[in-house]
Order: structure tokens, then C-alpha cells, then sequence
């Protein structure tokens, strides 16, 4: 197992961890009666884009493609933006925050120098 591997394992595990953990804290949160239909097909619609960027990030081969693009970037933290406007609970804002942080820091970034910066 090379160092790169273990750095992949390492790197799953963790936005696993963290996810799952931000996945469930959102889920207690979330009142689907605070978005109208355009909320709802702002985060469908972005939901490919997504998924691309996170397989790319885990699964992908190419250690020089960019996880998420600048456009995508604004994409996220708009949305995301969105929703932290539906409450104001403190918990509720730091995830968000938490994950907007995140979004900045791996903007523009390849899956290696993401790796790199662990």
C-alpha cells in the first residue's frame, strides 16, 4: 500500500465521518416547509455537479483534475447561503459555515494537493 493510498483511505474515512455526523445534525434542522419549489430545484439541480466533484475527489484517477471548479464553488455557497437564511440556530449555522469553509478550501485544488494539504 503506497502513501498516497493510505492518504485516500484516510481522506474517505474522514469527510465520511464528518459528513455522515453534518448529514444527520442538518436532518434535526431541516423543515422541508421552509423551502418553496425553487429551493427545492436550486438543490436538485446541483446535485450531478456534486456528485461528479465527490467522485472525482474519492474515487477518481486523474491526481490533476480540479475537484470543484470556481463555478461550481459559487454554485454550492449560493445555495448554501440559502439555506442557512431558513434558520438562525447556531448549530445549524456553524455546519453550514463549516461546510462553506470547506468548499473555499478545496475550490480550484487537484485531489493531490487536497491529499497534500491533510
Amino acid at each position: 500500500m503506497t502513501y498516497i493510498t493510505i492518504l485516500e483511505i484516510f481522506l474517505k474515512t474522514l469527510l465520511n465521518i464528518k459528513l455522515i455526523s453534518y448529514y444527520y445534525s442538518l436532518d434535526a434542522f431541516i423543515d422541508l416547509s421552509f423551502f418553496d419549489l425553487n429551493d427545492i430545484s436550486d438543490i436538485f439541480s446541483i446535485i450531478p455537479s456534486v456528485d461528479i466533484a465527490l467522485d472525482k475527489l474519492l474515487n477518481g484517477t486523474d491526481p490533476n483534475a480540479i475537484i470543484v471548479d470556481v463555478s461550481l464553488k459559487n454554485e454550492i455557497i449560493t445555495l448554501l447561503n440559502n439555506v442557512k437564511s431558513k434558520s438562525n440556530n447556531i448549530d445549524f449555522q456553524f455546519i453550514l459555515n463549516d461546510i462553506i469553509a470547506e468548499i473555499n478550501t478545496i475550490s480550484g485544488k487537484t485531489k493531490n494537493e487536497i491529499i497534500n494539504e491533510l
